[in-house]
């Protein structure tokens, strides 16, 4: 095991132990999804944090606010749910007394996996929305057609069909690369499935109908787009920092070794940091801020040292 993965998996280990500490509120969940997503981009083995393995539950979450639901988001929550080990259902409700009946998505499983999950979505959402469009726009421009709301949505029915197509096989072509080091992604759970089995007694069925593909050339430039798109590249380097605002930080190696920061904030991957500097000179520590990479190695401080900081800190500001 070389130095840099020992060190990853010190922060992976670290960020395991804040989401343990307090698994039920959005700190927890935003530490264990960022020591996930360093176990993507490093290739951590599960086996090499399993010490530190958090006690999962299994919830559900909302993925969209009641509204129609259309077709096309139908069928992407199945893929979602396909390739990021959740279950898909829908909560109905009827609007006003009348017959306007309006649902929602939602997401069952283990909770870091609804995390993902839901991630995901939102990201293909505004994606696939996104490059139809565009796409609407330069059919127009190519066939100097009249604007029309029948040729529009046949254009935008025939491209998304197109997209999810290729989404699905690029999911499962990124899915199963990722699964051969660790089981982050595969099969949902059999707890999940026992559990969802037992919850979902009284669901009815509902089965998702496609529109036909009116437009060839449409379907295929969606077909194209949407094997593109490296959506789980976009997830892993789009990150949520703020579980570790505040947390204390060790330095092990060359100049900075013994050193102690405080992480104030990270921006585009660098940590802002309040660092005391102590050799045991005599003299009082002293603090200073400091900016460095998150990638540089560090390791998160034990309770102690973390309190001795802090209480160094006061006093610096009392002097």
């Amino acid at each position: 095991m070389d130095s840099k993965y020992t060190e990853i998996v010190k922060k992976v280990k670290g960020l395991l132990a804040i989401a343990n500490d307090r698994k039920n509120d959005e700190e927890s969940q935003s530490a264990f999804l960022l020591a996930q997503k360093l176990m993507l981009k490093y290739n951590v083995s599960k086996e090499d944090v399993s010490d530190s393995e958090i006690i999962e539950e299994i919830n559900e979450e909302s993925v969209t606010i009641f509204k129609k639901m259309f077709w096309w988001e139908r069928k992407l929550a199945t893929i979602i749910g396909d390739n990021f080990r959740v279950k898909v259902f829908y909560r109905s409700k009827i609007l006003d007394g009348n017959k306007n009946r309006t649902s929602k998505i939602m997401f069952y499983g283990f909770e870091r996996d609804l995390e993902m999950a839901k991630e995901m979505y939102l990201l293909a959402y505004e994606v696939m929305l996104f490059h139809s469009k565009q796409y609407i726009d330069y059919h127009y421009k190519q066939t100097e057609k009249k604007r029309t709301r029948y040729v529009t949505e046949s254009v935008k029915v025939s491209y998304i069909n197109g997209f999810l197509e290729g989404l699905n096989e690029r999911f499962k072509e990124q899915v199963h690369a990722l699964k051969k080091e660790f089981d982050l992604m595969v099969l949902i759970p059999k707890e999940v499935e026992d559990s969802y089995k037992s919850m979902s007694t009284d669901f009815g069925v509902y089965k998702t109908v496609s529109p036909p593909i009116e437009v060839t050339a449409a379907f295929k430039d969606g077909l194209r787009k949407g094997k593109e798109i490296d959506f789980t590249q976009s997830t892993v380097d789009t990150t949520d920092y703020s579980s570790i605002y505040g947390k204390i930080i060790k330095f092990n190696q060359g100049a900075s070794k013994g050193l102690l920061g405080k992480i104030i904030k990270i921006e585009d991957k660098e940590m802002k940091l309040l660092v005391c500097y102590d050799r045991n000179s005599g003299f009082s520590p002293s603090f200073y801020t400091w900016e460095l990479p998150f990638d540089y190695p560090f390791e998160f401080a034990d309770d102690v040292v973390a309190a001795q900081f802090e209480l160094n800190y006061q006093k610096s500001k009392d002097e």
